[in-house]
This record gives structure tokens, C-alpha cells and sequence, in this order.
């Protein structure tokens, strides 16, 4: 609405009306709701967050990213917050990227927040959602969503951030471009 607007002209200056969009979601996240964040690209923090399991979050493909951002020489870090039937499996299986990934395990509260507010960027490689509520509570937190083109209510929000952060579903390569 017209009020968040003020908020964001009053607290970034000039940003576009045309860029701000607002998403009733019914939680109260800790303040600031705008953070100022200093970019530091050296590691880059990608977050994944919720179930940790293969069926629908096809948490079976993080290996494959992993693989394609060790290729790429970027300096990354894979944070994953949550926990779930496949977890130990995702273990061992990004085992060869010991000083890549970290578990955070499930975390709530000003924890969880906390570890959102670390994050440059949230990644999902899910086959099927809607609109992830762990998307929008990133992004309040200042990460940028690297999503799949998956005909969800994400694609919507991402491709209006920049269509380059959306990739082809199942395509890990193309998710670490992003």
C-alpha cells in the first residue's frame, strides 16, 4: 500500500514506486525491516531453507550446485537451515565441500532470523511450490531468491526482482549462474 511505500521512499530516497511491491504475510519479523547490509562477495552465502528431503525439495540436487559453483572458482558458502528425513544422506553427500557447507540444523526465533540476516542470497531446487514463505522472510531480511522456473507463485516475485535469477528447473549449472 501507499504507506509502505513512504516507508521505502523515506528510507532508500529515490527508489522506483514501479520496484516496490508489498506482501501481506501475517508475521511480525525483528526489526529493522530494512536492513543496511555491506556487501562482502568473499564468501558469497547461499542459503537453502526448510524440509531437508528429496521428494518435492529435491534437496538431492544441491550436490550438483555445489559441484557447478566448485567449477565456477567463485568463493560460496551453502548454509542449510532445516532438518528432515534426508538429512544425513545431504551430509555425506556434500562431504566432498567440507569448508563450503554448513548445517544450522532447524533453529526458531531470533536464531533462525538471525541466520536468514547472514544470507546474500536463498536457493531453491524444488520441483513444485508456491510461494515459499521462507522466500519472502529472506527477503525481508535482505537476501535475493535464485529460484526454478516452476509455474509457481515465485516465479512472479522473482522475475520482477531480475528474470536472470530465475533458471530452468533441475538445472544446477544454470542455478549457479544465477
Amino acid at each position: 500500500g501507499k504507506g509502505v511505500e513512504h516507508i521505502v521512499r523515506r528510507e532508500l530516497g529515490g527508489f522506483p514506486s514501479d520496484r516496490i511491491r508489498l506482501l501481506p504475510y501475517g508475521i511480525r519479523p525483528p526489526s529493522p525491516a530494512l536492513l543496511e547490509r555491506e556487501y562482502n562477495p568473499e564468501p558469497f552465502i547461499i542459503g537453502v531453507c526448510g524440509r531437508i528431503q528429496r521428494e518435492q525439495k529435491r534437496v538431492d540436487r544441491l550436490p550438483e550446485f555445489c559441484a557447478a559453483l566448485a567449477r565456477s572458482g567463485f568463493p560460496w558458502r551453502l548454509e542449510i537451515l532445516g532438518d528432515g528425513d534426508d538429512m544425513d544422506w545431504l551430509r555425506s553427500a556434500l562431504s566432498p565441500y567440507p569448508m563450503n557447507c554448513v548445517f544450522h540444523g532447524r533453529k526458531t526465533d531470533a536464531k533462525y532470523w538471525e541466520a536468514l540476516e547472514a544470507w546474500d542470497a536463498i536457493l531453491f531446487v524444488s520441483d513444485y511450490e508456491g510461494l515459499p514463505i521462507s522466500m519472502l522472510e529472506a527477503m525481508h531480511r535482505g537476501a535475493i531468491p535464485i529460484y526454478p522456473r516452476i509455474q509457481s507463485g515465485g516465479d512472479v516475485y522473482v522475475e520482477e526482482i531480475d528474470a536472470r535469477l530465475l533458471y530452468p528447473a533441475g538445472d544446477m549449472a544454470a542455478a549457479a549462474a544465477a
